[in-house]
């Protein structure tokens, strides 16, 4: 296998920022065990320490969130701040856990922290819908946990067992296990992106099944903890998901794709995820051997200004060794802007493709801030060439709304190539779901897949 992770320069930051996660320390993010199980911290009564030592070292981190909590338990004459919640629908349940993010949000003055909102999001709840309690069922001397995952629990094993809850929860552990891990991976190592394959098709092989015909897939492990491989697996998946997606579909939707010799690329509501590790795009002309020239377009209000040099000229990318020895030239151009402006200020630029990952068209209600700032000109993304425009989403709930939009915006002027549909190409790296889409605990980047162009 190949290195998990290149190396960066000195003081590069961290990839991701903590996670809460209730089954394992707060500050060391390690699992008790048996002869030294986690203890509870006694205000908020939702977060657990290894040692006080631990505690003490986090304290300057929770000290905000763990007084917010324990006082709004007090007041509210509870448990528990997630008591009392038995009997609601999931909708209503996550409901009140983002109108609790905004309350303490507003209380203190400030966003919260990627921590702090995932205790909100993530507590230590009965797993069962309709349930949601915090604490142990009267008569029964603890919570039951599964201590494969370390991110379920049930306060009774009349709700473990109800609706086949343990065999639901056994599809998910896995996954759930993989994510708390690559969660503790990025938040404590000081990464780069994984070391791509090295090896250049010499002949266009086209698409495959999905991604794990691309990647050497690890072999399943029956371990508690989750091995190098697997992460490394998880890891390059979502980095390589993005270029793969591009060649799955142009091979789908472009005549003669593997023979073009120049591609236009234009990666549309583009943050820094897209920019860091550029050289991960290259991978498309590993696969594209008659490709000489790859043009890549980075558009999105949300990346930094200062990356956007206002000139519309372009930069060449560092190749690696191969590519540059068959005469390859790979530039990229960034815009702190949206495609709508884009496509004001540069009229004539046709791509040959266009993607949006985890789009996002939905977030917003149209007409308000967020949609101005965002995707206020949706049906700029069709181009009078009839390029394929590709927009991924995280799940299939979010992928039918975000095709709704899109609809209602540009059905006069939209076919649709691919509804809906989930993505051969999506990452395999596991991120938690707070709100339970299609009732399953987690989802992938790039997971659900819709293709339109101009008809």
């Amino acid at each position: 296998m190949i290195r998990l992770y290149c190396e960066m320069e000195e003081n590069s930051p961290l990839l991701a920022p903590p996670r809460f996660n209730f089954g394992v320390c707060g500050y060391c993010q390690n699992p008790g065990n048996a002869k030294a199980p986690l203890k509870r911290c006694s205000r908020c009564q939702n977060i657990f320490y290894c040692s006080g030592a631990h505690q003490k070292s986090h304290w300057k981190s929770h000290k905000y969130i763990c007084k917010y909590l324990g006082e709004a338990t007090v007041l509210g004459d509870l448990e528990n701040f997630f008591s009392g919640h038995q009997n609601e629908s999931r909708a209503e349940w996550n409901m009140f856990r983002m109108n609790a993010v905004k309350t303490c949000s507003v209380i203190l003055s400030r966003t919260l922290s990627p921590e702090e909102q995932s205790m909100f999001l993530f507590p230590r709840v009965c797993r069962k819908t309709g349930c949601f309690s915090p604490v142990p069922e009267p008569g029964q001397e603890k919570m039951l946990e599964c201590r494969e995952c370390l991110a379920a629990v049930w306060c009774s094993d009349q709700c473990r067992g109800q609706s086949d809850g343990v065999k639901r929860h056994r599809e998910m552990c896995s996954e759930l296990r993989l994510a708390r891990i690559a969660d503790r991976y990025e938040s404590q190592v000081t990464v780069g992106i994984p070391a791509l394959p090295s090896h250049l098709d010499t002949e266009y092989m086209g698409t495959a099944p999905d991604i794990t015909h691309f990647l050497e897939t690890p072999l399943g492990s029956n371990d508690k903890e989750i091995g190098s491989q697997e992460l490394e697996f998880a890891f390059l998946t979502n980095h390589l998901s993005g270029p793969l997606t591009l060649l799955d579909c142009g091979h789908k939707f472009i005549e003669d794709f593997g023979k073009r010799d120049s591609l236009v690329v234009h990666i549309v509501g583009a943050s820094i995820y897209e920019i860091i590790g550029i050289i991960k795009w290259e991978y498309l002309a590993h696969r594209l051997p008659a490709l000489k020239d790859l043009q890549l377009v980075f558009v999105g209000p949300e990346l930094e200004p200062e990356d956007d040099t206002g000139t519309g000229e372009e930069a060449v990318v560092v190749q690696c060794e191969e590519c540059e020895k068959l005469g390859r030239r790979i530039t990229q151009q960034t815009r702190s802007m949206t495609y709508q402006a884009f496509r004001r200020r540069q009229p004539a630029a046709e791509p040959d493709l266009v993607l949006v990952q985890n789009c996002g068209f939905h977030e917003y209600e149209v007409g308000s801030s967020g949609w101005e700032e965002g995707w206020v000109g949706l049906p700029s993304l069709l181009h009078d060439n009839k390029a394929p425009v590709i927009f991924t989403s995280y799940t299939r709930g979010e992928a039918m709304k975000d095709m709704a939009r899109l609809q209602q915006l540009c059905e006069a002027e939209l076919e649709v190539l691919v509804r809906c549909e989930r993505n051969v190409m999506r990452s395999h790296r596991p991120v938690r779901d707070w709100e339970m889409d299609e009732d399953r605990d987690v989802f992938y980047s790039n997971q659900y897949l819709s293709v339109v162009r101009q008809s």
